[in-house]
């Protein structure tokens, strides 16, 4: 956090020092470089007519000609004067050179890439999950390191719950994906969650070790994954389960113990 707010105090730096160098030079120095044109324009404009006045008189006989070059001095030292003033006002509209802005605007560049960087490193320390879910196992606790791809935590989507059941070879026949089915729990003995055959093996495996008699682990059956939505938000993961499949043909029903994802 530190560097990114360092990160962001040198971009509003270099910000002010690009504004600075366009906005060039301060009012107070432009109206002073104003007044100096206008005063010199002004001297200019005198010594021409005292120039105009001393060729008159020089012509009528009534001063010496040292008198008109003198006046034609001043003259030529009040133009000189106007285009210097008016040079200055130029480069005083003109501010910075393009240099100096295109310096402020590169470093201007470079403090924003600065920042967008620390800013990055900064969003890749925040773990943030998929969607949102419940906490199914702690895999990495603070303080432990991991490596970019590494598994922190298991979710589970509380807007997707399931349950697996297993049905014989005899059973399983008469059930299709898309069959209503009716999910019971222990908690909620008198409440039915509606739910649907999602999904049925195509490969008979024997039954899973959480079955109650030896018998029942002997036979080869196939599970049918069973969604239950949200489970009107009452369901939990790992709650045993009774499902109904009152579309299949001939009916079944069946207990399990629900894995992860019910």
């Amino acid at each position: 956090e530190a560097l990114a707010r360092q990160a962001a105090a040198q971009s509003d730096q270099s910000q002010a020092q690009l504004e600075a160098a366009i906005a060039g030079t301060r009012p107070e120095r432009l109206r002073a470089s104003e007044a100096a044109l206008a005063a010199a324009e002004a001297q200019r404009e005198g010594a021409n007519v005292a120039s105009a006045n001393a060729a008159r008189s020089y012509e009528e006989r009534f001063t010496y000609r040292t008198n008109l070059a003198v006046a034609e001095q001043a003259a030529e030292a009040a133009t000189a004067r106007v285009a210097q003033a008016q040079a200055q006002l130029d480069l005083a509209l003109a501010g910075q050179t393009d240099e100096v802005i295109n310096a402020a605007r590169g470093d201007l560049q470079a403090a924003e890439a600065s920042e967008k960087a620390a800013a990055k490193r900064l969003d890749d320390t925040v773990i943030r999950a998929p969607s949102a879910g419940a906490v199914a196992e702690i895999i990495l606790r603070a303080g432990e390191s991991c490596t970019p791809g590494s598994v922190v935590v298991r979710l589970i989507e509380r807007e997707d719950l399931w349950v697996k059941v297993y049905l014989s070879t005899v059973a399983v026949t008469g059930v299709r994906v898309g069959q209503r089915a009716e999910v019971r729990v222990d908690a909620y003995p008198d409440r039915v969650f509606e739910g649907g055959v999602l999904a049925i093996s195509d490969e008979a495996e024997f039954t899973p070790k959480n079955a109650q008699t030896v018998d029942e682990r002997i036979k080869q059956v196939f599970w049918v994954k069973i969604g239950v939505g949200d489970g009107e938000g009452l369901l939990k993961p790992g709650l045993p389960a009774d499902v109904r499949l009152p579309e299949a043909v001939p009916e079944t029903a069946a207990e399990t113990t629900p894995e992860a994802g019910a």
